[in-house]
């Protein structure tokens, strides 16, 4: 599972396996090591039947972004890229949260594997 942040939005992207994880587990943890007497950084990924709109909260080094049951099926066996939701924050800004399938580049990197990322629906059509 894949993190990235841009300003006041959060990305969360999935491989099959980490779908299949989610699926089967209703949760997808990662682990960042800082080494020494650093605190981790998690960032988790669950499944939940007490929301009813995604939830991204942080709480003592651990982002977690929560997907209402329902939702999470329907994507899971759609070929719906991903999932999105626009949070309400107590400032003024919002946030806004996307969990998505991590699709194949179709401009391949060299060493990197993706092997496990989805086929790209645009590869397909070149």
């Amino acid at each position: 599972m894949k993190l990235r942040f841009n300003k006041n939005t959060i990305r969360l992207r999935v491989s099959q396996s980490d779908l299949q994880k989610l699926m089967a587990e209703n949760e997808l943890v990662e682990k960042v090591h800082f080494g020494g007497d650093q605190a981790n950084f998690y960032y988790k990924l669950k499944i939940s039947g007490e929301v009813t709109a995604m939830l991204a909260t942080c709480q003592q080094g651990e982002i977690t972004v929560t997907i209402p049951q329902e939702l999470a099926g329907d994507w899971a066996t759609s070929g719906q890229t991903g999932l999105y939701h626009e949070q309400s924050t107590a400032s003024e800004a919002t946030l806004s949260i996307s969990v998505e399938k991590d699709f194949q580049c179709l401009h391949k990197r060299p060493g990197e594997n993706e092997t496990d990322n989805f086929p790209n629906p645009l590869a397909e059509k070149s």
